[in-house]
């Protein structure tokens, strides 16, 4: 019986390219050699090295298309992993919920050195302070969302910015002052960012590319020269979106816990229940 290996798909290489893949492979590997050699050296804090892996790092060079997640880490293959956090974010957040639905808990008068806690529950400075920072710290969020294609950022950061500035206010003003002006539902908000996530991959299967291929389009607008647009933008938007609400829903639902007995404080009818995860849902 005939073993040996079919090579009718194995894509003809000239000369040529296997010399310059070779060339590819040596350089990788003595750069990783130089980057180890800094950071056992104290010349550098962190290295990130790839000796060992040009064999096959050539191979799927040849063998991925344009675009493909796997031919790539630091911006492709992270798509798949990020998909699988925010997953796990959005488990988590709900088992936290649902966990934390219905417990109250009761606030002692005194602290620690048995002194009673300020019958200021929100400073007037804190919240005069609070509410100009919260267009700013939005507006770094967005930032941060539009700069994390090419450079430290991304959705994660950007929703954990955002999210801190919003409980910020609710710290500041309080949890019915926050409702009654920022009206979100948490729960809904992890939903649109997973199905958003999920479908920037599953867009690229209807045009028959591999999942999560990633398209491109360049363009010019005035005063801004010449921009980039890529379709992993409404992925990090999806990623934006769960890390806010799964933020947002926990610490929001920590501070019910006792939020309700302090100081003589009534729930409101924003305040009971809290079924949906954040303020009544309002379309």
């Amino acid at each position: 019986m005939d073993i040996s290996p079919d090579l009718t798909s194995v894509p003809h290489l000239t000369p040529e390219q296997i010399l310059e893949d070779y060339c590819i492979a040596y350089r990788s590997r003595q750069l990783s050699l130089i980057a180890r050699k800094d950071v056992m050296r104290g010349r550098a804090k962190f290295g990130a090295f790839g000796d060992g892996k040009e064999l096959p790092e050539v191979a799927m060079a040849r063998f991925f298309q344009h675009g493909d997640f796997r031919s790539g880490y630091y911006r492709d293959q992270t798509l798949m992993m990020a998909l699988g956090e925010i997953t796990v974010l959005a488990i988590a957040a709900a088992g936290i919920f649902a966990m934390l639905r219905g417990i109250r808990l009761r606030t002692p008068p005194r602290d620690l050195f048995g002194r009673r806690w300020s019958p200021d529950a929100h400073p007037v400075i804190l919240a005069m302070l609070s509410r100009p920072l919260l267009p700013m710290a939005l507006l770094v969020a967005f930032f941060m969302l539009l700069r994390g294609h090419h450079e430290p950022g991304g959705g994660f950061i950007a929703g954990l910015i955002a999210g801190i500035a919003l409980i910020l206010q609710q710290l500041a003003s309080g949890q019915q002052w926050s409702a009654e002006r920022l009206r979100l539902n948490y729960t809904r908000l992890i939903g649109a960012g997973l199905i958003l996530a999920l479908g920037t991959g599953l867009a690229a299967l209807v045009f028959g590319r591999p999942f999560l291929t990633s398209a491109f389009w360049h363009g010019a607008a005035p005063l801004l020269g010449e921009l980039e647009f890529a379709s992993a933008m409404a992925f990090d938007t999806g990623v934006f979106l769960v890390v806010l609400g799964t933020v947002m829903l926990i610490l929001d639902n920590l501070g019910r816990l006792s939020g309700h007995r302090q100081h003589g404080h009534r729930p409101g009818p924003n305040e009971s229940g809290n079924d949906t995860g954040g303020a009544p849902w309002k379309p």
